[in-house]
């Protein structure tokens, strides 16, 4: 359940409270209730109890009803912190007599307390009857009720936004940037592999990407209303469309705001003159994407427990500008090829006899004292399973691994730890080849 005073948006689920009723006897009742809720702006928590005793009297004693009711609702708002509690007990007494006639005598006393803070005050009303005599005393103390006191820009921060980190000097950010890391940006496709290495004492890490699928993704923690070029020049060709761009705001300084740029500086490096230039024109206009935020975070008005109302805002506001891709520029294409007139392609036929020249083979004399030379076709198998033995060794293989991996190669893609040697013939042969003169 929710406070009574909550309107919980459409898509918010209808749960039904807490509840029990008890019939404790013929006379007498009870039931009660109990909820708690916990939205994006507030926690919420309630109950109910009341109480039923009923004797319909007879002719010696009268009839009674009697009744108590007790309640409390509480309502926190975290950032800024407010809290409002209402609380109120109610007891009704009717006696009815049956002498001389029905007569009915009522009598009903309560009382109402609600408190609010920070600073704490609140106000009570008693109020009282009997028969027809009415009592009602009212009583305020401590400090009026305000409403909830707006965050202030630190305070937001501090509270509510990323936590403050070191600035690696591999980020460029303006120059006293406390909080640099509001923006994030990561390859989110086409990256092959990271390499470690090092720029003088500073660890660096080499992303190697494959420039087909490659796509950097920028993240902001606050909704953005704009893009531009790291010079504060306009983007041109941004798409916006239908992306929310205005009723923007921090909502727990209860203040709005109509401009969050989100500037992005592109350079690459000059190999030739070492130094960083711009490359705008390597990438694709930036695509922005969507994100949902809380309302609790970026909306205008402050929701303040003092005024429930308040919280009756969306949850969600939706398609707020969260990013943007950047991928690289669409390569040229080539043309069509121009049309060629066919006798171009004509030729004529011409033998050529003396193209190759043939020599004989030579001779081979096996070294008769290298056990490795085989003698017949079974010898010949047994050197052909001992060569493919000592290629898929253990320590060959690492040894292999290892000089594929100082040459920078994926072992997923080239991989020589194969039964390459049981696809020979015949095996290796030692000994001298001698060319015919």
């Amino acid at each position: 359940g929710y406070h009574p005073k909550y309107v919980p948006p459409s898509h918010y689920p209808v749960v039904p409270r807490i509840g029990f009723t008890w019939s404790v006897s013929s006379l007498l009742n009870a039931k009660g209730s109990l909820y708690f809720a916990l939205t994006p702006s507030a926690m919420m928590a309630g109950m109910s109890l009341s109480f039923l005793f009923q004797y319909a009297g007879d002719s010696l004693l009268p009839g009674v009803r009697a009744s108590l009711d007790v309640g409390a609702d509480f309502l926190l708002n975290w950032k800024p912190y407010h809290y409002a509690v209402n609380t109120s007990a109610e007891v009704n007494l009717d006696v009815i007599f049956h002498t001389f006639g029905t007569h009915e005598v009522s009598a009903s006393a309560g009382a109402d307390l609600e408190l609010w803070g920070p600073n704490l005050g609140g106000h009570a009303s008693l109020h009282m009857k009997i028969w027809f005599v009415k009592i009602n005393v009212d009583l305020s103390f401590g400090a009026s009720n305000t409403g909830a006191t707006p965050l202030t820009w630190a305070e937001f921060q501090d509270s509510l936004m990323p936590p403050v980190q070191a600035q690696p000097d591999s980020v460029d950010a303006p120059s006293g940037s406390t909080h640099w890391n509001y923006v994030t940006a990561d390859v989110t496709s086409g990256l092959v592999r990271q390499i470690q290495g090092a720029d003088g004492a500073q660890a660096v890490t080499y992303n190697v990407v494959n420039p087909k699928d490659f796509r950097i993704t920028t993240s902001s923690a606050i909704p953005i209303t704009e893009v531009q070029r790291g010079d504060g020049s306009a983007w041109d060709g941004v798409a916006y469309g239908a992306l929310k761009r205005t009723g923007l705001g921090v909502t727990p300084m209860d203040t709005g705001y109509q401009r969050a740029a989100h500037s992005l500086r592109l350079q690459r490096m000059n190999d030739s003159t070492g130094q960083f230039e711009d490359a705008y024109s390597d990438f694709t206009t930036p695509q922005l994407y969507a994100k949902n935020v809380p309302y609790a975070m970026w909306g205008t008005k402050l929701l303040d427990p003092s005024k429930p109302a308040s919280l009756n805002q969306a949850s969600l506001i939706d398609d707020t500008i969260g990013g943007v891709f950047l991928s690289p520029g669409v390569p040229v294409l080539p043309s069509s090829s121009q049309a060629t007139d066919r006798d171009k392609f004509a030729y004529e036929t011409t033998s050529e006899y003396t193209v190759f020249s043939w020599q004989a083979a030579g001779s081979f004399t096996p070294d008769p004292a290298n056990t490795a030379n085989p003698t017949d076709l079974l010898d010949n198998r047994r050197v052909i399973d001992a060569v493919q033995a000592d290629m898929l060794a253990a320590d060959t293989q690492a040894t292999r691994q290892g000089v594929l991996d100082a040459l920078g190669f994926i072992s997923e893609t080239f991989n020589l730890n194969q039964d390459l040697a049981q696809y020979a013939a015949f095996a290796p042969r030692y000994g001298a080849y001698t060319p015919d003169a």
